[in-house]
């Protein structure tokens, strides 16, 4: 038997698939952990509207107005306060044309936007971006996605 030194180009070929499988499935689970971050992260942006919408309704006594059509306003804006974004809501000039509105506004703060269904939004920025929840008055109210 001879001493050899080094290793063939089987062998070698053999750890590189080897390490190719390893790598194949540990892809899918890393995939897996960040859409369960991104899921995350979005029920807790809905936890936060909602105790931002009752601190709002239990101040005012009434529920935020819905967004007027066209219009900057409505319940994403009353609720700033509320969402400790107190400097963003007095910078905002509500019930202007949104084709009149300064560009940063046209970016809705994050908190408004879930993760997950912000790769299925292909809106230009020309137009404001649309919020991913909605308050829907009943008896009491609810943020829904």
């Amino acid at each position: 038997m001879s001493d050899r030194r080094a290793l063939t180009l089987v062998e070698v070929l053999v750890v590189f698939a080897i390490l190719a499988c390893l790598i194949g499935l540990l892809l899918p689970a890393v995939q897996a952990s960040r859409e369960k971050a991104r899921e995350t992260v979005c029920r807790n942006n809905l936890h936060q509207l909602n105790l931002a919408v009752a601190h709002y309704a239990e101040a005012h006594k009434r529920l935020p107005a819905p967004n007027p059509s066209g219009l900057v306003g409505g319940w994403t804006i009353e609720i700033l306060p509320f969402l400790e974004e107190t400097n963003l809501r007095d910078e905002i000039q509500s019930g202007i044309a949104i084709s009149d509105a300064p560009e940063w506004l046209l970016q809705s703060p994050q908190i408004f936007r879930c993760p997950v269904r912000d790769v299925l939004d292909d809106t230009l920025a020309t137009t404001m971006l649309p919020a991913h929840y909605v308050v829907v008055p009943e008896k009491f109210f609810s943020c829904y996605e």
